[in-house]
């Protein structure tokens, strides 16, 4: 399946603020649409789908028996999210100050998920072979070029959600929920996604 080229020219898509979205694109080209026959059709459902093995969600293969193994440099010393000081003032944080057990440790379920080395949606799919096939596809373009059923692990599900959640409660109610460690006495970075913390 190859989108026609004027899809490359959809506003916003073409705009130089979401071409500043995606990691490694200069213009929104052909080549952010191409499939590379990760996309199949399974002619006994009638469905087009991507593939079903969970791993193509990871961003490496040094990932694939534990997802949670994506380590951040804190002074020098590569260490898991769990271990740093910011994971730990954001529980603190969490603990302290809300009153009500619903949504009560948001800040630290934020920080622990997006730890986690599945693809963003920013990004494209880790190359990987499989079979002799070769993929190199960008996550979003899944989603937004073709009406397909998608193989999404629950995990990737939950990281996405709290990004979506923590931007929306920004939004609606002015609060983020990552002050708990953002405005602490520490030195600290601000963690959008988990490549943040490397920076």
């Amino acid at each position: 399946m190859v989108p026609d080229e004027y899809r490359t020219n959809i506003y916003p898509f073409s705009s130089d603020t979401y071409i500043s979205y995606i990691k490694g694109a200069v213009t929104f080209d052909q080549s952010l649409l191409k499939f590379n026959n990760y996309l199949e059709v399974d002619t006994t459902q009638g469905l087009i789908s991507g593939q079903i093995d969970p791993k193509f969600w990871v961003q490496s293969s040094q990932y694939e028996t534990n997802i949670f193994g994506k380590k951040f440099n804190v002074n020098k010393t590569a260490t898991n999210i769990l271990n740093t000081p910011y994971f730990h003032k954001q529980l603190y944080t969490d603990f302290n100050t809300t009153k009500t057990s619903y949504g009560k440790y948001a800040g630290s379920a934020y920080l622990l998920l997006n730890s986690m080395a599945f693809t963003e949606l920013d990004e494209k799919i880790a190359d990987y072979t499989k079979d002799k096939k070769y993929y190199n596809v960008l996550t979003s373009s899944i989603f937004r070029e073709v009406s397909s059923s998608q193989y999404v692990p629950y995990h990737v599900i939950l990281k996405w959600g709290s990004i979506y959640h923590r931007y929306k409660k920004h939004i609606n109610e002015g609060i983020d929920i990552l002050t708990g460690f953002t405005t602490s006495n520490t030195n600290t970075c601000l963690l959008y996604t988990s490549d943040a913390a490397d920076e």
